[in-house]
């Protein structure tokens, strides 16, 4: 049974740092030679104070170079209260040997800190090349107040319920501390809700480089001949007395055909949930199980809306009750808001090792440590086996399509096929 490649790197302990150099926080292991790879990293991050910036970044070891686009230079909108780094990309490894780096730097006197990091980095070699898809757009522009595409990819032969998982990045330098800058991952299909998930956030000084993350399931119900996701950004609105706008500088959009894996679920929800509570709310849940024993690779984004400012939040995913992949996340939160009109995502990624007929309790929760009646919307839970759907090479072809595309109610994949091989 083909099964793709992944490579998860995580820390679980802080890493700190005072050096005005870049200083490795943690590697991934080492990459083959000339093979792609796809990366969705997330971080947590901390600085001392708020009259500062600090920087993280991804660097790519095999070729000896910073990833593109991915630097993150961030103010804190609170001292020591963390934030999330978030990168998604892909390289062609090289020759040198070693890893993905995850860095971070000071400014020599200061002590910075890394308290999380969950990267992931797929090895779709393996797949059909229309099973995933991929697309950046590094065109820098300044915003205006009116939504203007950037990455974009068309999937021109979806089948009937179809599903997807897609994740989206993108990087903005700051001009403006007054007002928000808008992303939207754009969809049509399906149509009523294809302007989700939108996240807004403004900045906390003019030198800062931001980059956010969200994902997204989604399910073809055949409105459409074909898919087009794109990225859209813009400045929400020009405040007052406020010199130049927001810089867009890149985005990604990087997804997979879900129907490829042989097990996989997801879901996504619109609607907002309103909560006063301070502790774990959990905002979906899932029970899976798989054929056979393989890893399983799980992603989640809800978006937090804090209607006023310095209201944090964050998110985890457990696994029958245990936060994965560590319990970091249980006391370090992940975002903060600069502006009452921000949305701000939080993003998860992990991984783990399922045995075969063995049910799991997979959960999204988020948490806030307000009382205020605020809350989260527009949040996916998806998860798939590493290992792919059976694609007969011979006999009959006509049965391929039910082979790569046929599911279960409870379980999308291929718990149903017993029965067709039978027939061949």
């Amino acid at each position: 049974m083909a099964e793709i490649g992944v490579i998860h790197t995580t820390l679980g302990s802080t890493e700190t740092t005072n050096s005005s150099s870049f200083v490795e926080v943690i590697e991934s292991a080492d990459l083959v030679d000339g093979t792609t790879y796809h990366i969705v990293c997330h971080a947590i991050t901390r600085g001392p104070d708020n009259a500062n910036v600090f920087d993280w970044r991804l660097y790519d070891r095999t070729n000896n170079e910073v990833i593109t686009e991915s630097l993150v230079k961030r103010e804190m909108g609170q001292a020591n209260k963390p934030q999330s780094y978030y990168y998604v990309g892909r390289i062609t490894a090289g020759a040198r040997g070693g890893g993905i780096a995850f860095e971070q730097k000071s400014d020599g006197v200061q002590t910075l800190y890394t308290d999380f990091v969950s990267m992931m980095i797929f090895d779709l070699s393996v797949m059909n090349e229309s099973d995933y898809f991929y697309a950046e757009d590094t065109t820098a522009a300044q915003h205006t107040t009116s939504l203007v595409d950037r990455a974009s990819v068309t999937n021109a032969n979806p089948l009937a319920d179809d599903e997807y998982l897609v994740w989206t990045w993108g990087s903005f330098l700051v001009d403006s501390v007054n007002g928000s800058a808008e992303m939207v991952l754009n969809c049509t299909e399906p149509a009523s809700t294809g302007d989700e998930p939108l996240m807004l956030f403004e900045g906390e000084d003019l030198t800062e480089q931001l980059g956010w993350m969200f994902c997204r399931h989604y399910t073809y119900g055949g409105s459409n001949s074909s898919i087009t996701w794109k990225v859209q950004t813009r400045d929400d609105t020009i405040a007052s007395g406020r010199a130049t706008q927001t810089d867009y500088a890149a985005s990604t959009i990087f997804g997979l055909r879900l129907n490829a894996f042989e097990n996989f679920f997801g879901n996504y929800t619109s609607s907002l949930l309103l909560t006063t509570t301070t502790g774990w709310k959990q905002l979906d849940t899932s029970g899976f199980k798989t054929d056979n024993d393989s890893d399983v690779v799980v992603s989640a984004a809800a978006m937090f809306d804090g209607t006023t400012t310095l209201k944090r939040s964050g998110a985890r995913i457990q696994l029958d009750g245990t936060t994965s992949p560590n319990n970091v996340p249980n006391t370090k939160l992940s975002c903060n808001t600069n502006d009452a009109t921000d949305r701000l995502p939080l993003s998860y990624i992990t991984k783990y090792s399922a045995t075969a007929d063995s049910s799991t309790t997979i959960d999204l929760d988020c948490k806030k440590p307000s009382g205020a009646n605020i809350g989260w919307d527009q949040y996916t839970l998806a998860g798939f086996t590493t290992r792919l759907a059976i694609v007969p090479t011979t006999g009959n072809k006509n049965i391929i399509p039910m082979l790569r595309y046929g599911r279960t109610k409870r379980i999308r994949g291929i718990n149903h096929l017993d029965k067709i091989w039978q027939q061949l």
